[in-house]
């Protein structure tokens, strides 16, 4: 696991500049698409009927789909850059949480077995803890995942063309 954590903190630099101008373009992205819907409801209203407010709701989310997914994407990009630190910390959370599951099979020596509606909460709390500590790698997955890429590329390219029109209507 060494050499993965060596390989992942030389690539830290430049995926946590791609990750500041993701943020930067998230935050672009939610406050253009935000102005338009803000814009969009002073100009038409609600609508009349069931059928434009529907409509003019799904234009609205529309508008506001490529900051959220933009945003998705930042947090994927900050959780892998967290990658090699949990690396590093693996063997030893890994120790720690195995010598839990012991204290609650087999309490130590001179101390009571705690109540069962108590052991059965930590049991439940250990066992989400430890899906964490045996998928170190679920960010790494979701961030390649082809869909996911194209989906944030799209919204990467979208977010200047929401910024001028958010720009045209404010003048």
């Amino acid at each position: 696991m060494e050499p993965l954590a060596r390989t992942l903190e030389r690539l830290l630099p430049p995926a946590a500049f791609v990750a500041r101008a993701v943020r930067n373009l998230a935050i672009a992205a939610l406050a253009s698409g935000l102005l338009l819907d803000v814009q969009l409801l002073r100009e038409h209203g609600t609508g009349d009927t069931s059928g434009e407010t529907v409509g003019r709701v799904l234009v609205a989310a529309a508008l506001l789909a490529p900051g959220v997914v933009l945003v998705l994407f930042h947090r994927a990009l900050h959780e892998v850059l967290e990658l090699p630190r949990r690396l590093r910390e693996l063997p030893a959370e890994g120790r720690r949480r195995a010598g839990e599951l012991g204290e609650l099979v087999a309490p130590a020596p001179g101390r009571r077995r705690p109540a069962r509606l108590r052991r059965a909460w930590r049991l439940l709390a250990l066992s989400q803890a430890t899906r964490d500590l045996l998928t170190p790698y679920a960010p790494l997955v979701a961030l390649l995942s082809p869909a996911f890429l194209t989906a944030a590329g799209i919204s990467a390219f979208a977010t200047p063309v929401l910024v001028l029109l958010a720009l045209v209507t404010l003048a």
